[in-house]
């Protein structure tokens, strides 16, 4: 909480002036005796009395006082505020003649300018209001008091109303900036919209709406453009104006004024003298990474929570930008990323413990905010701190190392380690997902990558790496993203306030909740499977977690899951390979060439499965994976050799690219690819599970065989010739159930490869060509 400092407004202490709580009101009054009797105007009859007059109220009005023939308007209330801070009107003496009047009203006009600017600096005078606008008041009460100044010295020199008007009109303060009359109304018309939008703030309906459109343009940004990804955008909105809304209000009272010299440069130095607090924040920012805004005006606002948990979500969340206090300046999407990442990362680097490498570094500082050099310069600051920011990633953190790593884990890019757990945990990981099966299987995985390197990268991630098995099987994971409804962004831009925009979003999540799981059916039996619920989570260390973020490890964690499943498929099939081709009773020379001829079919069949397999694991470790991850690696033997053209947020994207991408490679980012995908599977591991369950089957319908094996395997039933033919029937019509199912999912994956390969994915269209040569599958 901001701290409040109560002072005085005492106008005899001039050389200060700090914040205050506003203490008095009313500080305009008459200077009429009103106990002695004032002759009407028109009884006036020297032309001289009347001027002298005149020139003696005009005095008086100009101090925002009354004066004998011009008063304040009837049912003046000096105790209503807004009455006070839009000005003080005065009426002036019916019988004042014309040639007078036009002088009076020129002056009073001025007057009630300058009763507001003199309320103004009074009332906005409070810490809640910040450091800006207390420097816009300190600004005002001096000039008003050259102003005063200038009054005294024209009651002392007994003036003419035409030299009075003169005076006005054409002795400046600074021969730069023009008459006080021109200097006063540039102040009065930067208060009018200080004061009115300070009023729309004080009332919360209006600050409602504001903070509903400020929701609005960021939606339409973000629909537009993402270059504000993984950065906070704050859209309510202060009770108090404060900070960058004024000098936005400046700042358009310059673009006004353009083609005028002298009041463009009055205006550019009001600006400069108010924005220092406002700068120095800025700097600070762009320097060390560290927001000293005690007033909460600076456009990136930082949590002020002091326990420091260093997950990526706690440096999502740790800053965001304010619209509201956005200066005009920044409006540009890749400004405002600029700045914020600037900051951002020296931020990250003072909690990394390199606040000395962030203090020695050079930096030029920006003087200016209106500045013609300001965006090379916040373009040099950004260049600094991400040139800082990649050196320590790359050479502290060994990031080329750590992404290694990541990949021989989640990518299996070493399959050795994941070959080894796989032939001892290949029996339970094809069994029923049981809870009881855990605790084995994950023994297994960590003794099958048992850490013996000498890579400190390995070790460290060897020691963060844990087995996991999730709730879902990886299909369903999968659909419920791929599932996920996206609002309606037509509906979403039309929405009329805050509360149909809300309506819209709960109906949206309402839909999503409801989401309709795959249904379970033969065709998905790999959910079954232990394998299929089969994960590994690693806690991504601080700063490297920046990098990789909870979305992104997600990702990671669905290309294992599904790698996973793949090579166990492959591996099972390998076992049902050797079966049907070494297998004495498969190699049987069977009596009946009906049934070598059904064992030929199988092994076809098989080979067909098989090759499926083979092929699509080829297309996911070097069409996708491997092709993929090239560009990544690319940017980073680019970046060890040389780290200033290494950025980091390009970098990012890069890598959240090559995830994305890659899963939809994988053909996972489809609904209709992904299920036509996995019930193929499905149906590979059933073809398997029937083969290896044939064997007393092929006894049964050969009875030497039978015989062969009858006192070695201590067999009890017998041959029947009867029931040879019934069961060899059913063999016959399940393997060509199988080879049909087969045949129609493989067409049916190949249509929608096809379809979307040609709007979405070339790589689906490589594999669909494979398939088709391979299959001769006709269109």
């Amino acid at each position: 909480m901001s701290k409040v400092y109560e002072i005085s407004l005492d106008e005899s202490n001039l050389g200060q002036f700090v914040f205050g709580n506003f203490t008095h009101k009313t500080y305009l009054s008459s200077n009429v005796n009103n106990n002695n009797k004032i002759k009407a105007f028109k009884d006036i009859s020297s032309t001289k009395e009347k001027e002298d007059a005149l020139v003696d109220d005009l005095l008086n009005v100009l101090d925002t006082r009354e004066g004998k023939y011009i008063k304040f308007v009837r049912g003046l209330d000096l105790n209503d505020t807004q009455t006070c801070l839009n000005g003080i009107d005065f009426e002036i003496d019916v019988d004042v003649d014309i040639y007078y009047k036009e002088i009076a009203t020129q002056i009073a006009l001025l007057s009630k300018k300058i009763s507001s600017l003199a309320y103004f600096y009074r009332y906005f005078n409070k810490s809640c209001y910040g450091s800006v606008l207390s420097k816009l008041c300190e600004y005002i009460r001096k000039f008003l008091n050259q102003h005063r100044l200038m009054l005294c010295q024209l009651r002392e020199s007994k003036i003419s109303l035409i030299m009075l008007s003169q005076r006005i009109n054409n002795h400046p303060f600074d021969d730069s900036y023009g008459t006080p009359f021109q200097c006063i109304t540039h102040l009065y018309d930067l208060t009018r919209h200080i004061v009115n939008e300070n009023y729309k703030r004080l009332q919360e309906s209006n600050r409602i709406d504001m903070q509903f459109e400020n929701i609005m343009n960021s939606l339409k940004e973000d629909l537009n453009s993402k270059l504000l990804n993984d950065i906070v955008i704050d859209s309510t909105n202060s009770k108090y104006i404060n900070g960058g809304i004024v000098l936005n209000f400046l700042n358009f009272e310059i673009q006004q004024y353009r083609g005028n010299e002298k009041s463009t440069r009055f205006l550019k130095d009001l600006y400069y003298l108010i924005s220092t607090d406002y700068l120095t924040i800025l700097n600070d920012w762009l320097r060390y990474g560290k927001i000293s805004d005690e007033f909460d005006e600076f456009f990136i606002s930082e949590e002020k929570n002091h326990t420091y948990i260093y997950n990526a979500y706690y440096w999502i969340n740790k800053f965001a930008i304010k619209r509201e206090s956005l200066l005009s300046q920044f409006k540009s999407g890749e400004f405002q990323k600029k700045i914020f990442l600037t900051g951002k990362y020296l931020a990250i680097l003072n909690e990394c413990e390199c606040s000395n490498l962030v203090r020695n570094s050079p930096y030029e500082s920006i003087v200016s905010l209106n500045s013609i050099t300001l965006e090379s310069q916040i373009d040099k600051a950004y260049k600094r701190s991400n040139e800082l920011f990649v050196g320590v990633f790359l050479n502290n953190y060994q990031l080329p190392g750590f992404l290694h790593q990541l990949n021989k884990y989640f990518l299996l890019t070493d399959a050795s380690y994941f070959n080894n757990f796989l032939n001892v945990s290949n029996h339970d990981l094809k069994r029923s997902f049981n809870a009881n099966l855990m605790p084995e299987i994950k023994k297994k995985y960590l003794l099958s990558y048992k850490n013996e390197s000498n890579d400190i990268t390995d070790t460290i991630i060897s020691q963060l790496l844990n087995v996991k098995f999730e709730t879902k099987p990886i299909l369903d994971d999968i659909l419920e993203i791929v599932k996920t409804h996206a609002a309606d962004s037509n509906k979403i831009l039309n929405a009329s306030n805050l509360g149909s925009l809300t309506e819209l979003l709960e109906e949206n999540a309402k839909m999503n909740s409801n989401m309709i799981s795959s249904n379970e059916s033969e065709l998905k039996r790999c959910n079954r499977l232990t394998v299929s619920h089969f994960n590994i989570e690693l806690e991504i260390p601080f700063p490297l977690n920046q990098l990789i973020i909870d979305s992104q490890k997600l990702e990671y964690q669905l290309i294992f899951r599904h790698s996973t499943l793949l090579k166990f498929l492959e591996k099972r099939f390998e076992k049902s390979w050797r079966e049907i081709g070494y297998h004495t009773f498969w190699t049987w020379g069977f009596e009946d060439r009906k049934v070598s001829k059904w064992i030929r079919k199988c092994r076809y069949s098989h080979s067909k499965m098989f090759d499926f397999l083979k092929i699509y694991s080829y297309h996911l470790k070097e069409d996708v994976l491997e092709s993929n991850w090239a560009n990544v690696e690319s940017t980073l033997k680019g970046g060890l050799e040389n780290n200033k053209k290494f950025d980091f947020i390009d970098f990012k994207s890069q890598l959240t690219e090559f995830l994305s991408s890659s899963l939809s490679d994988m053909l996972l980012s489809q609904i209709n690819v992904a299920n036509c995908l996995y019930e193929i599977f499905s149906l590979i591991f059933m073809f398997h599970e029937y083969v290896l369950s044939l064997r007393k089957n092929l006894l049964l319908i050969d009875e030497g065989l039978l015989d062969l094996h009858r006192e070695r395997l201590n067999l009890s039933f017998s041959y029947s010739h009867d029931d040879k033919g019934k069961r060899f029937g059913d063999m016959t019509q399940i393997l060509l159930s199988y080879d049909e199912m087969f045949s129609h999912k493989l067409r049916e994956l190949c249509g929608y490869l096809s379809y979307y390969g040609e709007i979405d994915s070339p790589k689906m269209l490589l594999l669909h060509n494979k398939l088709v040569s391979s299959f001769n599958i006709q269109s």
